[in-house]
């Protein structure tokens, strides 16, 4: 019985290696798409902050989630 369990307990590691390798070859696929896409929520928050810190934060917030289009971040991000 613990031959079987030496013997199981090597497989488990080895398809646990193959999951992580794949993982990490979707990561390093998906990476520079992901570093394309338009600014994340906390860069967005950066970028306007920039802008308008005259703005008192209740506002800033109010503009942030109503006036969010995509178009405006890679603007933002070609004009820097």
């Amino acid at each position: 019985p613990a031959v079987t369990s030496v013997e199981t307990g090597q497989e488990s590691d080895k398809k646990k290696e193959e999951e992580d390798s794949v993982k990490s070859s979707n990561m390093r696929e998906y990476g520079i798409n992901l570093n394309m896409s338009p600014l994340s929520y906390e860069e967005e928050v950066i970028v306007v902050n920039n802008f308008e810190t005259e703005k008192p934060p209740e506002s800033l917030s109010v503009s942030l989630h109503e006036e969010h289009r995509p178009e405006q971040s890679r603007v933002l991000v070609q004009a820097q």
